[in-house]
């Protein structure tokens, strides 16, 4: 995140199952809860969050983001998410009342950066032509982070956890410390 962004806090929501993901299998929420807590334990602001989890499903961002304000009115919420979300953004529910009404940070992830230019070029046409007159101008509203490239997947991880090969090195060591005492 860029310093001048100003973020005070970083919520990790745990979501129940994604909409776009039906025919994936889940370990428990509480499961995903503990590997996220985990994950994250002793960063500064930043907080571990299973919100979204008390909402009813199917789980929509907008809904999440709407349901966050009426229950943190004072709080403004922005959506951190990886660039490869933005290929496929404008098919989210009320994607453009996110655009409208958040700010959106996409971290940049290895392989999309050759084809950054023509995504965000599609994602700005599609924008444009569903937004209302006075609605703000997307790159007013997203911001890509360019950090630390990390070639890391969930997916590759699960691999190696199913297939029972050392994973050590793509997660914290009391991630890996409990994955390893749980059975999945």
């Amino acid at each position: 995140m860029a310093a001048n962004e100003n973020v005070d806090e970083v919520w990790v929501m745990l979501s129940p199952q994604s909409p776009f993901k039906q025919d994936k299998t889940m370990l428990p929420d509480e499961t995903r809860l503990e590997l996220l807590n985990k994950s994250f334990a002793g960063i500064k602001n930043l907080k571990v969050s299973d919100f979204e989890l008390n909402l009813p499903t199917p789980s929509y961002t907008f809904k999440t983001l709407s349901s966050l304000k009426e229950s943190y009115p004072a709080y403004t919420f922005s959506l951190i998410f990886g660039i490869d979300i933005l290929e496929h953004f404008l098919n989210w529910q009320n994607a453009v009342q996110i655009i409208e009404n958040h700010k959106l940070f996409a971290y940049l992830r290895p392989g999309y950066e050759d084809d950054l230019d023509l995504v965000l070029s599609k994602l700005e046409a599609g924008y444009n032509s569903i937004k209302k007159k006075a609605a703000p101008d997307l790159f007013d509203q997203l911001k890509i982070i360019n950090g630390p490239l990390v070639d890391i997947s969930s997916t590759e991880i699960w691999e190696k956890v199913r297939n029972k090969e050392d994973f050590s090195a793509l997660v914290p060591n009391p991630v890996y410390d409990y994955l390893n005492k749980i059975t999945i």
